[in-house]
């Protein structure tokens, strides 16, 4: 049996497992511009690239999208596929283990992705996802360097950062890949400022 604990965010029930990190003032911020997003129609696809606990893949199937999300820590995977059956949105989202890009196929009209890119410290404990942070400094480069190959030609991404990583390193790598970034919303918390990116093609 999983050990973990129960919590209650935007009427969405959700089980956490202490090895998946858990929604915070970060997840809180990109869910602000989630909630905004018009209610999709037709056949839109989404997929949340680190889902963790699944609440940002659940707000999403509930703006009608059909939603994959995926996470490298397996312990998340199994977290949110507890909480789809608990929101009743089982049918809406199917959750992967994939390294970034590596076991996903296909293209979406929306790819949202909050990463971890907080340096390691005395802070944190051993768990799966604080060892994860440590061997992954650059995962935003990485995916902005492989999201064009998968967001559909009038489709958009958002990223979540912080002043505590390179925007001018984050920028450049989006310009060799052919895209265009603007900050939609921010949060200037007493540690740090949270940014929400929002990533489409260049046109020109």
């Amino acid at each position: 049996m999983l050990s973990g604990h129960f919590v209650e965010i935007n009427d969405f029930l959700l089980f956490i497992h202490p090895e998946v990190y858990p929604p915070s003032e970060d997840t809180f911020l990109i869910m602000k511009v989630l909630i905004d997003l018009p209610y999709a129609e037709g056949e839109k696809l989404a997929l949340d690239m680190g889902c963790g606990c699944g609440i940002l893949s659940l707000i999403l199937a509930k703006k009608n999208y059909k939603v994959v999300g995926v996470d490298v820590n397996p312990y998340a995977i199994r977290c949110a596929t507890i909480n789809a059956y608990l929101n009743g949105l089982k049918s809406k989202v199917r959750f992967l283990l994939s390294d970034l890009f590596s076991n996903v196929e296909g293209v979406f009209d929306l790819i949202v992705f909050n990463p971890p890119y907080v340096p390691r410290s005395e802070h944190y404990d051993d768990s799966f996802f604080m060892r994860s942070i440590e061997s992954r400094p650059h995962l935003i480069l990485r995916f902005i360097e492989q999201l064009p190959s998968h967001l559909a030609e009038e489709g958009e991404a958002f990223i979540l950062t912080s002043d505590l990583v390179d925007y001018d390193e984050v920028k450049s790598k989006a310009r060799e890949a052919g895209l265009l970034l603007d900050i939609v919303l921010e949060d200037k918390l007493p540690w740090e400022t949270l940014f929400v990116i929002r990533a489409i093609r260049r046109t020109c």
